[in-house]
């Protein structure tokens, strides 16, 4: 039976239906016009629409694009939810603003999203000069959101999984990447010796090193320690229960100011309890005896509540002002510009030397998978792996050189 039209446009023939799909906020009919190949397939496409609008999608749901419905997932979902995480918030939302936001995909629409045009527009990024790990990380965000929208009845597939899109890169192994990778994580011995030599506990910038260096302490950790949490006399231990940390507030149209902040960690793990050495004790009790007396003379309140590592106006001590004195204070010792986790590496390292299990080291580093100590932390100091070499000499003895 021959297919039947009544409308034609730039010369090819459809069959064109009028729907009702609902109504505005005055009760007036919103009708939506219907084009297909023939009366069945302009019927095919009226069911499929109105059975889309009764499991849930808005009116209008084709035309949203990709840049509309990911605004409103990070600022009505993700913003609003039970579990909100700010650190998880601000990477997906740096990588909407800064470049998923003004992209060539931001215009294609939701409902019919599919992995092609995602694929070109990172080879674009690539040839551009983004890197690949940049690149993986916009695409964590993009898959995220679309797993959320798969949830919505939005999509039927995520179109960013492994299977679907391919991360640009060079295949070769990058020789120059992977010696940045094997920099020194830890400290020498002489190294170690210089800082111990150095130090002055009436400072409390050396009381921070010295408690990241043996109790491998995050610098957010000790920056955000409060008198409550430790404890000399009789469990001895010290408490990792908040953080201080930089984070953006955000306002509903998306602008936001930085603060500094006391937070939860970031992790379960991270929550934990690390017992104090004997013998740093009575610096931390020194350490904790000067503060009080420094904020008495500030005619600030001494509670349990009062940080033990603040800047000298007793207000928060900014991540990045802590830096400057840690790498000035690398400076005095003629040493070079580490980073302050450097200490938290060397005391791991020294504690796998000395022995120590992994899980053991685990727990103190508050990791949450093993692997994560086993990557970093097993690393040997150079002259651990020239003491192991050295062990094959014997192989040398009666050789000579001709």
């Amino acid at each position: 039976m021959a297919k039947k039209y009544n409308y034609e446009k730039n010369g090819i023939q459809y069959f064109r239906k009028t729907k009702t799909i609902g109504h505005d906020i005055k009760g007036n009919p919103i009708k939506k016009e219907f084009y297909g190949d023939g009366e069945k397939d302009c019927d095919r496409q009226i069911e499929e629409y109105m059975n889309n609008i009764k499991s849930g999608l808005p009116v209008g749901y084709e035309k949203i694009t990709l840049e509309m419905a990911m605004h409103s997932w990070l600022f009505d979902v993700l913003f609003h939810a039970d579990d909100f995480k700010s650190a998880s918030f601000e990477k997906h939302e740096t990588n909407y603003r800064l470049y998923i936001k003004n992209s060539p995909i931001a215009i294609l629409t939701l409902y019919n999203m599919v992995s092609l045009p995602i694929q070109q527009w990172y080879n674009s990024l690539y040839e551009n000069g983004m890197s690949t790990t940049k690149i993986k990380d916009i695409n964590k965000t993009l898959s995220t959101f679309f797993s959320y929208e798969i949830t919505q009845n939005m999509l039927k597939y995520n179109p960013c999984t492994n299977k679907r899109v391919r991360i640009p890169g060079n295949s070769q192994t990058n020789i120059e990447k992977l010696d940045k990778d094997n920099e020194v994580l830890f400290l020498s011995d002489k190294e170690i010796e210089t800082i111990k030599n150095n130090l002055d506990f009436s400072n409390k910038l050396h009381v921070a090193i010295l408690l990241s260096l043996t109790h491998m302490l995050r610098e957010g950790e000790i920056l955000g320690l409060s008198l409550k949490y430790v404890d000399t006399k009789k469990e001895k231990s010290i408490k990792i229960r908040q953080i201080l940390s930089k984070a953006k507030i955000y306002n509903k149209d998306g602008t936001y100011k930085r603060i500094l902040r006391i937070a939860t960690p970031k992790s379960k793990t991270s929550i934990r309890t690390v017992p104090l050495i004997e013998t740093f004790i009575p610096i931390m009790e020194q350490h904790i005896e000067n503060q009080k007396k420094l904020y008495e003379e500030k005619n600030k309140e001494w509670n349990e509540n009062s940080l033990l590592f603040l800047n000298n106006n007793l207000n928060f001590w900014d991540s990045k002002n802590f830096r400057t004195s840690w790498e000035r204070f690398l400076n005095s010792c003629g040493l070079p510009k580490y980073k302050f986790h450097i200490l938290r590496h060397t005391g791991a390292s020294l504690l796998f030397k000395a022995g120590a299990r992994l899980e053991e080291v685990q727990e103190l580093m508050g990791h949450e998978d093993s692997e994560i100590t086993r990557k970093i932390y097993l690393h040997f100091h150079p002259e651990d792996k020239r003491n192991s070499i050295n062990k094959m000499s014997f192989l040398m003895n009666n050789l000579t050189i001709k």
